[in-house]
């Protein structure tokens, strides 16, 4: 109730509303009461600056990335179907990345666990790795700021969510 309180005030002051997800553009709509001010949902947007992409570095054959904090890590490794992606991807070397270390062994799979990097630092893996794994709400995945460096870098995301909401997008498997 109170950021509600807090978001009719700020848009009262603002010009338009950016987004960057579906289900959030239509909130603040329903909000706002439609009043006149304009709400735009964008793209995805990365804390992890996509000018420190770097398109010439290959990437690694059979690499993944998991970062962020360590829930979203821990909601990855133990997720049932992660042993299932990283053996049909044929995946022998994971960089983990975020605080804490989460413990994940499997046999031929080489871990990494570097910490916490600043930006810089991280855009080094980023640039290298062929896949990234994740676990986020699919209906909310737009606004996933490890989803949008996956894209940013070049990086093939793969979405491992515990949940059964479908995206918007219409895809099907």
């Amino acid at each position: 109730r109170f950021q509600k309180s807090i978001v009719k005030q700020l848009c009262r002051i603002a010009n338009v509303a950016f987004t960057n997800c579906g289900v959030y553009h239509e909130l603040l709509k329903q909000v706002l009461d439609n009043k006149e001010i304009q709400t735009v949902c964008t793209g995805i947007f990365s804390n992890i600056p996509d000018d420190l992409y770097d398109s010439s570095i290959r990437k690694e054959a059979h690499s993944l990335v998991v970062f962020g904090s360590y829930h979203k890590r821990k909601a990855v490794y133990g997720n049932p179907l992660f042993r299932k992606l990283v053996h049909a991807l044929e995946i022998d070397t994971i960089y983990d990345i975020g605080p804490d270390e989460y413990h994940f062994s499997d046999a031929g799979i080489t871990l990494h666990r570097k910490g916490v990097l600043n930006s810089h630092e991280l855009a080094l893996y980023l640039n290298k790795v062929q896949y990234g794994a994740l676990s986020y709400a699919p209906h909310l995945l737009g606004k996933s700021g490890i989803f949008s460096a996956y894209a940013a870098f070049g990086i093939i995301p793969v979405n491992l969510p515990l949940t059964d909401h479908r995206l918007y997008d219409g895809l099907v498997e």
